[in-house]
């Protein structure tokens, strides 16, 4: 119902991002959208593997390496990020918006079918005894 509620809220967004003065080809940037979700992938694991190690120290339950896959994979989703770009004052406005709702689109849809195949297939919440 959350995936639904927000790709709603999000394509309704589209509705307004996707003005005709953002429709222009100066505003679309396939290799910039490419390179930002690579960088954003990558942030996200610069971020999420050393936080997990300072919080795992003193733990008695260890966040581990499946986990914290789970936590890189599920990446920032949502109307916020839009929002964010939205307020930033810059003269390629159309492409920052354009290259945000994009990636938002894209981690809401394939990030959000794809985060319960990769529970599955990590086993995350599964004690050892399950796992045989």
């Amino acid at each position: 119902m959350d995936f639904l509620c927000q790709t709603l809220i999000l394509v309704s967004i589209g509705v307004l991002v996707l003005t005709k003065s953002n429709i222009t080809l100066a505003n679309w940037n396939p290799l910039f959208i490419g390179l930002t979700l690579v960088y954003m992938i990558f942030a996200r694991a610069v971020a999420v593997v050393p936080l997990s190690l300072i919080l795992n120290i003193g733990r008695k339950v260890k966040i581990n390496w499946r986990y914290q896959i789970v936590l890189i994979f599920c990446s920032v989703k949502g109307i916020v990020p839009l929002l964010l770009a939205s307020g930033i004052p810059s003269t390629r406005h159309g492409l920052m918006l354009n290259t945000t709702f994009i990636m938002v689109m894209m981690t809401n849809f394939f990030i959000g079918l794809g985060t319960g195949p990769l529970v599955r297939l990590l086993k995350v919440g599964q004690t050892d005894e399950q796992e045989q």
